[in-house]
């Protein structure tokens, strides 16, 4: 028989080891963020094709880019003949829409005055671009996302291409 010596020696050299690596319950990780508001697919492809269509029918080979009310890309398309950096200058026009709430015609206006606005979007040149052509995609008073054009030889090009698309599906926003 062991001795109650004996006992507390073996309790201390087997429990106390494995007490050092128990761990306390993990906490439950946050709730996952609601995913940020968005046109329907389908209805993000039109819009991006009709202003493909639209600027290719005034001579223009450019790209669109529609993105949900975060900045994130939902349909990127590059009109047949166009190159890749079109839809990359479409989609940082339509994340500086969605994400600053206005189209980036007035955004650059704005940036002349508003210093905080300018250090903003200039601290952030791989995501934000400020020529014309990006729209916010607006329901019942919220930017639900943007569509950006851009390719055209003149970014107001890009603006009246973008506004028409947006027009064609307007009704369907939700």
């Amino acid at each position: 028989m062991k001795t109650p010596c004996v006992l507390a020696l073996l309790a201390c050299t087997t429990l106390l080891p494995m007490a050092a690596f128990a761990q306390a319950p993990a906490a439950a990780p946050p709730a996952p963020r609601p995913p940020a508001r968005a046109p329907a697919t389908d209805v993000a492809v039109e819009m991006a094709q009709t202003a493909i269509r639209t600027c290719l029918a005034k001579g223009f080979k450019v790209g669109a880019s529609v993105v949900d009310a975060d900045g994130a890309v939902r349909v990127l398309l590059v009109g047949d003949g166009g190159v890749s950096l079109l839809g990359d200058f479409a989609t940082r026009k339509a994340a500086a829409s969605a994400i600053f709430k206005d189209t980036t015609t007035h955004i650059a206006q704005q940036m002349k005055t508003d210093e905080a606005l300018a250090a903003r979007i200039k601290a952030e040149p791989n995501r934000f671009f400020t020529f014309a052509g990006g729209v916010p995609l607006v329901v019942g008073g919220e930017v639900i996302g943007a569509l950006g054009v851009g390719g055209a030889p003149d970014s107001l090009q890009d603006e009246l291409c973008a506004m028409a698309a947006i027009a064609a599906v307007q009704s369907r926003l939700k």
